[in-house]
Formats: structure tokens, C-alpha cells, sequence
């Protein structure tokens, strides 16, 4: 009986451990193919940031630095970041028909659904 119930739990834990391996990989696979119009929008922020004017602590926007969440396969791009100490913003770019992206201003995203969501511990909060 005991051995009966290990060999069930053995077999659980490989299933939930497979399953917890198949999902890491999903995500990294989403964010490989984002890596392109999440690259250049952060070089869009970061041309944004340079300009005279903007009140700013940070120097660079890093990728480590931003919660970044893509919506509609790659359409737009979410990039949430803190500027001064406690004072995050949100910036939106949309990507063009040309496949490059520019920033907008939308409410579109409200209500919608993330594709994929990186460094979602930062934020506001």
C-alpha cells in the first residue's frame, strides 16, 4: 500500500515538475520572439530620455529595469519603469506597418490581456 501510494506521488511530482519545465520554456520562447521590438522600444525610451528637460534619476533604461508586457503577438508594447525615486510612468509603442514602432497614447490596454508579461514584480505597487 505504501508503495503503491509513493509510485502515485513519484509520478504527481514528475508531472507538476514537467509541466513547471514546459511553461519556463514557453516563456522564454515569447520573449526571444519580442526580443526585437522590446529592444527597440527601450531605444526609443532611452532617445526620449536624453532629451533636455525630462526630469529623470536614471541615467539608461535597462531591460532589467522595466516591466514589459506585449499585447496583440507584438502589436504594442507596455514598458513600465520608475523615472524619479517612487514616481513610476507608462509608455506605449505601437508597432507600424513598416515593423518598426513608435510611441503612442492609448487607453487600449486597460482591459486587455498581456501575450507576455517580463519582470512583473516591477511597477507600480
Amino acid at each position: 500500500m505504501v508503495k503503491k501510494l509513493l509510485t502515485i506521488l513519484s509520478v504527481i511530482v514528475i508531472f507538476v515538475a514537467a509541466f513547471a519545465l514546459l511553461s519556463s520554456y514557453d516563456t522564454y520562447r515569447k520573449g526571444k520572439k519580442y526580443t526585437p521590438g522590446i529592444n527597440q522600444a527601450l531605444k526609443l525610451e532611452n532617445e526620449d530620455l536624453e532629451n533636455p528637460g525630462v526630469e529623470k534619476d536614471i541615467d539608461k533604461l535597462e531591460r532589467s529595469d522595466a516591466k514589459i508586457q506585449v499585447f496583440d503577438k507584438g502589436k504594442y508594447i507596455e514598458l513600465t519603469y520608475e523615472i524619479r525615486d517612487n514616481d513610476f510612468i507608462d509608455v506605449y509603442y505601437k508597432k507600424l506597418d513598416d515593423g518598426s514602432y513608435d510611441s503612442t497614447i492609448s487607453d487600449y490596454f486597460k482591459h486587455k490581456q498581456p501575450d507576455y508579461v517580463e519582470n512583473e514584480d516591477l511597477g507600480k505597487e
